[in-house]
């Protein structure tokens, strides 16, 4: 495989994302535009971004607006914890005996065994916590709506994930200290980095769209366009994830 090769499958991911942000970026631009020029002729009720009230929401809602991004959280934790399941070495190994046949060693099938087991013992207790009535999962009437396992679904995925990644790197001698912990769970964060920055220009884009009522303009309420909103940010991390690994399987 030539250089140049290997140099363009690297970042053939990162050119989807980055086309994805260039994309919602001059999207709401456009929004911009159209809503001066439909405040000016007085089409329906759109209210001017590009006003001074305009900027001044713009200004006072950019960060707020991103930081409540519902899927911000649940990307950064899921991460983490799939960080240490990638980079504690678990996921090679199993990747090693699913795709390629190939056989691992005595201490690689060793920590198999203890991360499976840690995951077993993870998913029972869970389990219990939910199965049970009037338990700690559930919530204050002894339902799932409105639950801590409900809010915190990412967040109990993430750690089971984490854990039996974290098992099998310490007992494969992959992880061998806080640190090395530390730098797993931050790894799969800083390669999807351009996820990142592409949800700031998506947020911006539906913001935008709902202060200057472009969407009730153009036949969208306001429950629909918060689903779409949710929908496209979940399936872009999904989309992220997947075309990256293609092309890193393609470097390999």
């Amino acid at each position: 495989v030539s250089s140049m090769s290997i140099i363009w499958n690297l970042m053939k991911s990162r050119l989807y994302t980055y086309r994805i942000a260039t994309l919602f970026f001059a999207m709401t631009l456009l929004i911009a535009v159209v809503s001066w020029v439909a405040n000016v002729y007085e089409l329906g009720a759109v209210q001017n971004l590009l006003s001074a009230e305009g900027i001044r929401w713009g200004l006072s809602h950019i960060v707020e607006d991103y930081v409540y991004n519902p899927a911000l959280g649940v990307a950064l934790v899921l991460l983490m914890g799939g960080g240490l399941f990638v980079y504690g070495g678990a996921y090679d190994a199993i990747k090693r005996i699913c795709t390629k046949g190939k056989w691992v060693s005595r201490k690689e099938r060793r920590a198999l065994m203890v991360a499976l087991l840690v995951l077993v013992v993870y998913v029972m207790l869970v389990l219990l916590n939910v199965m049970m009535p009037w338990t700690i999962l559930r919530s204050i009437t002894g339902t799932f709506e409105g639950s801590p396992l409900f809010k915190g679904w990412c967040y109990v995925a993430s750690l089971g994930i984490g854990l039996s990644g974290a098992a099998y790197g310490c007992v494969s001698g992959i992880l061998r200290n806080d640190a090395d912990w530390v730098m797993a769970m931050s790894k799969l964060i800083a390669l999807n980095a351009d996820y990142l920055v592409t949800l700031f220009f998506v947020t911006q884009f539906f913001s935008t769209l709902e202060y200057t009522r472009m969407g009730e303009w153009m036949g969208i309420d306001t429950q629909s366009l918060y689903i779409l909103y949710q929908a496209v940010c979940y399936l872009l991390l999904l989309f992220v994830l997947i075309v990256r690994s293609k092309s890193q399987n393609e470097v390999k």
